[in-house]
């Protein structure tokens, strides 16, 4: 079964799986630093939700992506986000990008 959203991720039968590859990506995103927590900016600034998006592939690898429109590319402008459903701290502080969630070589390599 492929989850849909992070409730069902955590609560079907593969749970530790997929639970497995959702803490692979976010360690995977601090340490290229992808982001930096902070606090929520003012009110004339979007902070963007990101989704989780799960993948089996068909060597039987499971995939957890966090998706926005910011996937790839250069960050030219100052973009925040929600913390990913899950990884809650229980402030009100968000995620200021440094770079695109993933970068082209990283892309290339995680998801292949």
């Amino acid at each position: 079964m492929i989850p849909d959203n992070f409730q069902e991720a955590i609560t079907c039968n593969e749970s530790n799986k997929w639970m497995e590859v959702m803490n692979r990506e976010m360690n995977s995103l601090e340490k290229y630093n992808t982001w930096t927590m902070v606090r929520k900016p003012d009110r004339n600034k979007k902070v963007i939700d990101v989704k989780w998006i799960y993948k089996k592939k068909s060597d039987g690898e499971y995939k957890a992506r966090l998706v926005t429109a910011f996937q790839n590319g250069k960050v030219l402008s100052e973009v925040y986000l929600k913390q990913p459903v899950g990884y809650e701290d229980g402030t009100d502080n968000v995620y200021k990008l440094n770079k695109a969630l993933y970068d082209l070589k990283r892309k290339s390599k995680s998801m292949v």
